[in-house]
């Protein structure tokens, strides 16, 4: 996973999967977005930084 991008709200992901064992690509996406959703349902700020984010991953 790799990160693309990083909004106030939202955090954009790209993902390629590989067959272990092989640089064969079974699937890639392009473009996840998720986005923080507080109790009223309105976006809110997630407050993580990019460094956070890539170690997690």
């Amino acid at each position: 996973m790799e990160v693309v991008e990083m909004g106030r709200t939202s955090i954009t992901l790209a993902c390629v999967v590989r067959k272990k064992g092989t640089e064969k690509i079974i699937t890639q996406i392009d473009k996840i977005v998720f986005v923080l959703v507080g109790h009223d349902g309105q976006p809110k700020p997630h407050y993580q930084k990019v460094e956070f984010i890539d170690e997690a991953i």
